[in-house]
């Protein structure tokens, strides 16, 4: 039986609260903000398609890589915080708004199963569910925030930064409790 630390347990928390608020920002304000800034209802459709079109095609990537190591992971936090600030100076080009959603997309593709490989090694799958859950929270409590507070579409845009920030930080902060570095398919030896 694991015993997890209580500071790594308190920080988990803490990091799915963050992510998924910044899901819950992106999949139900963005499209909105976007529609509102003068974007087309398909152009929506295709910024929004860029990001599982990332997460496909990212373990191929990493695969010839060797696998998702923790510098990757790291760079991954940094983008994500990177392209939230993109966004503001994007807006007005959807060319420029797709690249910045593409990074975006990779970015975030990268850091969840990152930290759920974490989560993994520091907790005990009985606990996962209840730390896990504060991402459900983090996503309703931002759904039902905004919905009452957001006044102008570029608000939403700013609730992202700080959001991408804090996940940053606490994604960051949390790799003191990895155990090992990621390995590849590959790496693995066969009797």
């Amino acid at each position: 039986m694991k015993h997890p630390v209580p500071s790594a347990v308190w920080l988990l928390s803490l990091f799915y609260l963050a992510y998924f608020a910044l899901v819950g920002i992106y999949i139900i304000f963005l499209p909105k903000m976007l529609v509102e800034s003068g974007y087309s209802a398909a152009q929506v459709g295709v910024i929004f398609a860029a990001s599982p079109l990332m997460r496909f095609l990212l373990p191929f990537w990493f695969q010839r890589l060797g696998g998702v190591h923790r510098r990757h992971y790291l760079g991954a936090l940094i983008v994500a915080f990177g392209a939230s600030l993109l966004f503001f100076v994007t807006l007005g080009s959807f060319t420029a708004f797709f690249a910045a959603n593409l990074l975006y997309g990779a970015a975030m593709g990268i850091i969840l199963p990152y930290v759920d490989t974490i989560a993994l090694q520091v907790i005990s799958r009985e606990r996962y569910g209840r730390v896990r859950l504060w991402g459900s929270i983090g996503f309703m409590a931002i759904a039902l925030w905004l919905g009452q507070v957001l006044q102008t579409p570029l608000q939403s845009l700013v609730y992202l930064a700080v959001l991408a920030l804090l996940t940053l930080m606490t994604g960051w902060t949390l790799t003191r409790y990895d155990r090992g570095e990621a390995v590849s398919p590959a790496d693995e030896k066969t009797p």
